[in-house]
Order: structure tokens, then C-alpha cells, then sequence
């Protein structure tokens, strides 16, 4: 008997799901269109979606979701001769041979239009995937802030990254610096593990919203469970810096930031690079030992030691400067955070006034720095400036107050 019209079965399976069966006119032979997988429809629940995904995927292909590549703002792929720094992340290696789909911008955003466009190249790229799993482009920190609008400036910060495609930011980084030497002091909170705690919960909301979901900017709170207590102030990025260590037994006051910021919905959160190597009271005394605190009283006593370095000097405050003679010659010390020399001038000239207090102390001397423990807070001997100090300007009696 001879078709007249196409003739088109709908069947209809779990969770909604809709499959075609056309019959062309004319002909016995049936041609079943291939159905759209789940992980694709919106319709689906996302824990439905990523189980179909997952038994789609490679044992390679998901351990390319384990690794995260720098990615520049430069031509995919590069000129031809470009330096492997400049074309880190930015190959179809990355993406589709190593399977790879997170990246970090590390290049700077001079012009939010370009850099939406470069975004937007990236996000066509993944789609020459097998599987078309989209990219997550996250960012290092790149504001800064003050502590009473930190809810705020998150908000705001989160709006200018969802303009140019950045939907993940590998921050707040919330270790307490009770290590006045240690590098990476400049983008903490300070040494008060309370503020730094009550800081990070605003910061989280204002990323993410009470709720994750299409309007959010993923936080990844680091570094856990620790990296401010390093010693000798190194940063064990370095091969040759990776201990860790708690002399005052001070681990859970570290741990403080990274609770609040779990209860606030933190999702992820990035290991630190070291290994604890302090020899904490716990351990010996399940051994039946007891530990003390001068070695005169000792029966054995265990020294591990790290090779010679190079002493690097900085007196920036991105750390704690040891500056006393400074500080006794100089008619005004101003202390700066990263200001360019413009807000800086502003304040020397009284165009507007300093606020910021200090969050940590200033060591008198490197022996008051190298007698600190460095896990504990406000542990500095005889400081210069103690934690939370700072001056303003006086108000003229005949400027009225707003």
C-alpha cells in the first residue's frame, strides 16, 4: 500500500524525554533521528544531566576536568614562533587533546569588550569537543576593598566578571598571616582569624548569592588548610620551601576562616602547596611521650633543618616591614597596600584622608620576628605598631560632618 503523507510516531519515555520515528513517503525503510543526550536539555534535572554526562565520558576525559591551564588573551593557537609562556592554555592541545575546560585569565582586562569577544572565541572552541562540555574561565584576585562594603564590592565584582565571561574566581584567599616574612601576606585579611571569618562570609554571599545559581560567580576559598604558618616566611610554590609549621599548636585557629566559610556555601576550595612538618604534642603523646619546652629538659631532642636561602628584603606592605629607624626619623609614615601614586599624593596633600589600620603587627627588629611563633596571631615582642593601628587626619572645627 503506497504512503501518502509522511507519517510521524511520538513516544513518549521517562522524565518527559521525546523520541521522532519518520516514515518517509514512498518508502518501508524507517529513520529514527538521534536523540538529543540528556546532559544537553535544559528539562532535565542537573543531577540527571551529570550522570548521563559522566557515563559518556573517557577515563581521559575526566581526568582533564582535574587540571586548570592559564589562559592568556591572545590568539588561540598563536602566531606562529610564539613563546610557550604566551601560548599557555591558549592551544587546541589543551582543549580538546588534554581535554581540558578550566582556565585561569592571567592576562590583564584592559578592554571589557575585547576580552568578552576573546570569552566568547573560547567558548566556540570547546564546542569542537566530542562532548561540547563548556568552559569555566575563573580569575586571581583583581580589586581591592575595604572592610565595611565588602558585600558590596563583591557584588559589584561579580557583575563585571559575568560581563566578559568569567564565571569562577580563585578567591578570597582567608589565611591568617601570623607569619610577618611570609610572601603572600597581600592578599589576606590580616591576623585576626574573627574578622577574617565574619569578612569571608560577606565576600561568599556577595559572589554567589544566598543560592548558587545563573546570576553567581563561583568562589573558591584557599588556601586549605593553611599556608600563613610557612617556615622561615618561604612560599612553598618553591621546590625548596614546603614546611609548615605549628609551634603554638595553633592549627584550629587556622581553621576558623575556612569553617564560616563553608557555612556561608563556599563549594570549592584549592590546596595549599606544603606539608606540616612540626612534630605537634599529640603524636608523642600517643607514644607515651611527653614534650617540652626548653631542650634542657629534654631526653632526645629532634631538629630538621632546611638549607641555606638567600635573604630577599621588601618593604612593601604587602607584609610586615621591619622599619624602626624609619619609623623614629620620619616626621609621618604612611603605609600603602598597593595605592598608585595618584591616591597616594591625594593623601599627602590632604586631598582626602588615610582610614586603614594596620592587620598586623610591625615588628622592632628580625630577632622580635624570628622569635614569633608562626602560627600564632599577635605574637610579635615589643612591636613598633600593633595590630589595628592607624591615624587619620584631624577634622577643622568649621568642616561640618556628613
Amino acid at each position: 500500500m503506497p504512503f501518502h503523507s509522511s507519517i510521524v510516531t511520538i513516544a513518549t519515555i521517562a522524565f518527559g524525554c521525546t523520541a521522532l520515528a519518520t516514515k518517509s513517503e514512498g518508502s518501508g525503510l524507517s529513520h529514527w533521528e538521534e536523540p538529543v543526550p540528556i546532559y544537553k536539555k535544559s528539562s532535565y534535572c542537573i543531577d540527571a544531566r551529570v550522570d548521563d554526562l559522566l557515563s559518556r565520558m573517557t577515563i581521559q576525559e575526566k581526568a582533564g576536568q582535574l587540571f586548570q591551564a592559564r589562559i592568556n588573551q591572545e590568539p588561540l593557537d598563536g602566531p606562529e614562533g610564539a613563546s610557550a609562556n604566551a601560548l599557555e592554555g591558549n592551544t587546541t592541545n589543551h582543549m580538546l587533546d588534554k581535554h581540558m575546560s578550566h582556565f585561569n585569565l592571567a592576562t590583564g582586562i584592559t578592554n571589557a569588550t575585547e576580552t568578552a569577544e576573546f570569552m566568547n572565541l573560547i567558548k566556540e572552541r570547546a564546542l569542537d569537543s566530542r562532548l561540547g562540555i563548556p568552559v569555566t574561565i575563573s580569575t586571581d584576585p583583581r580589586h581591592s576593598f575595604t572592610e565595611n562594603v565588602v558585600r558590596k564590592f563583591a557584588e559589584v565584582t561579580k557583575e563585571e566578571y559575568m560581563a566578559v565571561g568569567i564565571r569562577a574566581s580563585l578567591h578570597p584567599q582567608v589565611n591568617l598571616t601570623t607569619e610577618p616574612r611570609w610572601a603572600r601576606i597581600g592578599n589576606t585579611w590580616g591576623e585576626n582569624s574573627t574578622l577574617t571569618s565574619q569578612m569571608v562570609v560577606e565576600y561568599i554571599k556577595g559572589f554567589q548569592g544566598d543560592k548558587s545559581g545563573t546570576k553567581s560567580v563561583k568562589t573558591v576559598t584557599k588556601h586549605f588548610p593553611d599556608s600563613g604558618p610557612m617556615k622561615n616566611r618561604e612560599n612553598s610554590h618553591f621546590v625548596y620551601s614546603k614546611n609548615q609549621i605549628y609551634p603554638g599548636n595553633n592549627f584550629e585557629e587556622h581553621l576558623k576562616p575556612f569553617k564560616a566559610a563553608i557555612a556561608a556555601g563556599a563549594t570549592e576550595m584549592m590546596l595549599y602547596y606544603s606539608r606540616s612538618i612540626e612534630f605537634s604534642a599529640e603524636y608523642f603523646k600517643a607514644r607515651n611521650y611527653t614534650v617540652v619546652r626548653i631542650p634542657e629538659e629534654a631526653d632526645y631532642t629532634l631538629l630538621r633543618y632546611n638549607a641555606p636561602y638567600e635573604p630577599r628584603s621588601d618593604i612593601k606592605l604587602d607584609r610586615p616591614a621591619v622599619i624602626p629607624e624609619v619609623i623614629e626619623r620620619a616626621a609621618a609614615v604612611l603605609g600603602s597596600y598597593g595605592s598608585d601614586n595618584e591616591a597616594f599624593l591625594d593623601v599627602v596633600f590632604g586631598i582626602t584622608a588615610p582610614k586603614g589600620k594596620l592587620p598586623f603587627d610591625l615588628p622592632r627588629s628580625m630577632e622580635a620576628v624570628q622569635a614569633q611563633m608562626e602560627d600564632v596571631p599577635f605574637d610579635t615582642r615589643n612591636s613598633v605598631f600593633r595590630y589595628g593601628h592607624g591615624l587619620s587626619y584631624a577634622i577643622p572645627c568649621d568642616v561640618k560632618q556628613t
